[in-house]
């Protein structure tokens, strides 16, 4: 037998995220789907979950250090340990350089880096440890244009 396979999917209610969800549970790969909003991803996580694999539907909002940290901690606390992360969730802040409030380029940073960075740095442990693991980064076509 095999690793166990969990995989971590940020934004996994709707678009890209809910398809690659939908098919890990075809692949018998237990989910942990993340939304900002916590019921779509408790929703979601009941509509997809089957007899033989789970999914769980968390909170996490990519745009806020402190809903990662307390996410990492309740993943650490109360989830098997992710060898799959899929970094689907993104932040689109669409504006011209001129119009663009810093705020809203913080936002794009702190959910399009950081988080990724973040959720990475700390997952990769126990695939180095386990000697198992992979990641997906998915970005949008925007991303090849100014």
């Amino acid at each position: 037998m095999g690793v166990k396979k969990v995989a971590l999917v940020t934004g996994a209610t709707r678009g890209i995220g809910l398809a690659v969800a939908e098919m890990l549970i075809r692949e018998e790969i237990t989910v942990i789907g993340t939304s900002r909003q916590k019921t779509n991803a408790s929703e979601v996580a009941s509509d997809l979950g089957t007899s033989s694999v789970q999914m769980h539907g968390l909170e996490l909002d990519i745009t806020d250090r402190n809903s990662i940290s307390k996410f990492l901690g309740e993943l650490q606390e109360n989830y098997p340990s992710p060898n799959i992360l899929i970094n689907n969730a993104a932040v689109t802040k669409d504006n011209l350089l001129m119009k663009m409030k810093e705020e809203e380029w913080d936002k794009v940073m702190e959910g399009n880096l950081n988080a990724v960075f973040l959720l990475t740095k700390t997952l990769v442990r126990h695939m180095l440890k386990t000697r198992y693991g992979r990641i997906v980064n998915i970005s949008s076509v925007v991303g090849l244009s100014g």
